[in-house]
């Protein structure tokens, strides 16, 4: 949606990269994720205006309500465009333990003997209150299957379905459903499993019993690996996994999950496209972004632990992978399979996806600091245009390069108000102002952002919805204004200090990381002792983290001190939000100290004062998967996390060098700027350290 016509005239902001005429939001249900939702609307209602958007989703059943509310955040029309009929429709069956696909009513039928109707409603109803639609999917496009109990044809193998089973009827197994999809000639497939460990598994496990490629498809894997090494200039060996998983393709299998490095999964797409693969077990993040139809999509199970508990796939997780099956052009349908194993699954599972219902999407807008800061910029101050986009978008190319962008109007930009300064008198005076009275003093303009970024489903009653906005806001600005990020004269908007103009291109734990980078910690820091630092600031926690081996940076100390200012201004509650995982940090540390070459002359290198990285051996990584083994961490995993720190430094060096084009050139305090410099120019040293090899290699892909 948007307006007609041209796009944003007249470029970006001064200095900046120019503006695009249009964003595309590629499944843009994604708004709908729980933890990460709230990054996509946020990236949405920054945008600058006359910027467009093009959202594309095969899962929003409220769509017209979703186009009302994005016409009603950008100020522009938005139309919502409909097509109810997949290219290729799907047939849906249930694989039992007896070797045959079913359609649902004969499944269900096949283990219960029972009566259908009534037991088929209460799963529906223990699945979650999902519902039928009384239809066939509309917005899944799935079609019905009719009486074919068989997914290559209209023949039924084995007879009838009875309704008594077998008094020891075996555990169905995936290799009884590959076994069915090759003797029905329905690659390639690919297999959904909710385990890493169970994908990997089952690949070796069918690789150990069948090979289905001819010796010209084998040559074919052997020079597609040879010409994707040459391009990124890697080794076989710097390569984590590549040798297993090399002779697994050449047998017509693959594996496909975040664990593996984006190489080796850039090699399964591939081979997978040109139909050398025919199975590859993949986790759910197959589904997510890589558009690869196959003939034969295959369910494992349709229940997965989603890291608090068990529970059924949702309907929108299922059509998403579900929807890989049917290729256009060569298909006349998608075939989709769930295994079925009726001694272990729980009622719940045998729910009838055809018929279910969409799950509509819904806010999870929740205003971040960084936001805030963004609007009082955008709205009360200069009339800046804040940096667009979410946590990706760092600050470098958007933020503005006007020194009105801070406005002149109270404290001049430099350093943070030191104790008993006039500016610091202002801030204490500011914190005694009440955040009820705070939220008379926000802006109309920003009142009527805030109303127009209410998802239309949000509350049953948009004046409490918007309230409850409202102070949400006015909270976090008096909680910003405490810390000394914002000021504000009797009378006049607030303002941004420079702690504010740092913050607003900070997008992860932006507290943390401002104050730091303001206290003078991160400017003590060598390239090393930064990178882990940076990697331990990204990284999410997780129930394996007890068995990482114990480690102490000298930095931790400075995250304790900054935590505790925060939590004095903002409540008890933001500690847990501001949790660094100090032993995660070596595994990136001694990543980049490894990488001399990487490391430029100049500040932070081979320093050794306290607080900065203690100088170790630089540890031989190239055995990447070795050295991560006592960090449990997948080399897959490792990368992520290296493209995370070096997001997060990005944000840091853009941030630092935005704050600097600004400041007064005469500043009060020289050192503040001084110690931004050296934060700045650290933080780039570091990316540099951390983005080769393997790191570097996944940008390609």
């Amino acid at each position: 949606g948007g307006p007609k016509g041209g796009g944003p005239k007249g470029g970006g902001p001064k200095g900046g990269a120019p503006l695009p005429d249009w964003i595309v939001f590629d499944e843009i249900h994604y708004i709908n994720h729980p933890e990460r939702g709230t990054v996509w609307e946020e990236a949405i209602l920054l945008l600058p205006k006359g910027v467009r958007i093009l959202g594309l989703s095969a899962t929003v059943p409220n769509i017209r309500e979703l186009a009302a509310w994005l016409e009603r955040a950008l100020g522009e029309p938005v139309a919502a465009v409909v097509h109810d009929e997949r290219a290729v429709p799907l047939r849906l069956y249930y694989f039992t333990d007896d070797g045959r696909a079913l359609t649902h009513a004969e499944a269900w039928e096949h283990v219960t003997g029972g009566d259908l109707k009534g037991d088929a409603l209460s799963v529906d109803a223990a699945a979650g209150g999902a519902g039928r639609s009384g239809g066939t999917g509309r917005y899944g496009g799935i079609e019905r299957s009719g009486s074919t109990g068989r997914a290559g044809s209209t023949d039924r193998p084995g007879g009838a379905p009875g309704r008594s089973r077998p008094e020891a009827a075996p555990q169905t197994r995936h290799l009884d459903v590959i076994s069915y999809v090759s003797r029905e000639r329905l690659f390639p497939c690919i297999y959904f499993a909710f385990s890493r460990r169970e994908c990997e598994r089952m690949a070796r496990d069918l690789a150990r019993r069948r090979d289905f490629l001819r010796p010209h498809e084998r040559d074919a894997v052997h020079v597609t690996v040879r010409q994707i090494l040459q391009q990124t200039g890697l080794r076989p060996d710097d390569v984590p996994g590549l040798a297993a998983m090399r002779d697994m393709w050449q047998r017509g299998i693959g594996v496909h999950h975040a664990g593996l490095v984006p190489l080796v999964k850039h090699i399964v797409e591939h081979l997978l496209e040109r139909r050398i693969l025919r199975v590859v077990f993949a986790t759910e993040t197959f589904a997510v972004g890589v558009n690869m139809p196959v003939r034969t999509v295959c369910f494992d199970s349709v229940a997965k632990f989603d890291g608090r508990r068990r529970r059924l796939l949702t309907q929108q997780e299922f059509l998403q992978m579900a929807g890989r099956a049917g290729r256009r052009g060569l298909d006349k349908a998608g075939t989709v399979l769930i295994r079925t194993d009726p001694e272990t699954m729980e009622a719940a599972d045998w729910r009838d996806w055809e018929a279910a219902s969409l799950e509509p999407i819904t806010s999870r807008l929740s205003l971040s600091y960084t936001t805030v800061l963004n609007l009082i910029e955008r709205f009360a101050g200069s009339g800046g245009t804040p940096p667009a986009g979410g946590p990706d978008a760092g600050p470098a190319a958007e933020a503005p390069t006007d020194p009105t962008a801070v406005p002149a109007a109270g404290p001049a930009p430099g350093p943070a108000a030191a104790p008993g300064s006039a500016a610091d008198s202002r801030r204490c005076a500011d914190a005694a102002r009440p955040d009820a009275q705070a939220a008379g003093d926000i802006s109309p303009a920003i009142r009527e952002w805030l109303a127009r970024s209410l998802f239309v489903s949000q509350s049953p009653q948009p004046g409490e919805a918007l309230v409850e906005l409202t102070t949400q806001f006015a909270e976090k600005a008096g909680q910003l204004r405490r810390l000394g990020y914002l000021t504000q004269e009797p009378g006049q908007a607030p303002q941004l200090t420079t702690k504010g103009a740092f913050c607003r291109g900070i997008w992860i734990k932006e507290l943390l990381v401002t104050e730091m980078a303001f206290d003078g910690t991160l400017a003590e820091m060598d390239p090393a002792a930064m990178a882990g630092w940076a990697a331990a600031v990204v990284w999410e926690s997780r129930p394996q983290d007890e068995q990482l081996p114990p480690a102490a940076p000298s930095w931790l100390a400075g995250v304790h001190l900054a935590t505790d200012r925060i939590v004095r201004w903002t409540g008890s509650g933001a500690r847990d939000k501001l949790r660094v995982e100090g032993r995660i940090a070596p595994v990136v540390s001694r990543w980049a100290a490894a990488a001399d070459d990487a490391l430029p002359e100049g500040p932070g290198r081979a320093r050794t004062a306290t607080g900065r990285s203690e100088k170790t051996p630089h540890e031989d990584v190239r055995d990447l998967a070795k050295f991560l083994r006592g960090y449990h961490l997948e080399p897959g995993d490792f990368v992520t996390l290296c493209r995370q720190t070096v997001d997060l430094l990005r944000q840091v060096a853009s941030s630092a060098d935005h704050v600097l084009r600004l400041a007064d050139p005469r500043p009060a305090d020289p050192s503040a700027s001084e110690r931004l410099r050296q934060v700045r120019d650290t933080a780039r040293a570091a990316i540099a350290a951390i983005d080769r090899g393997v790191v570097a290699a996944s940008r390609t892909f």
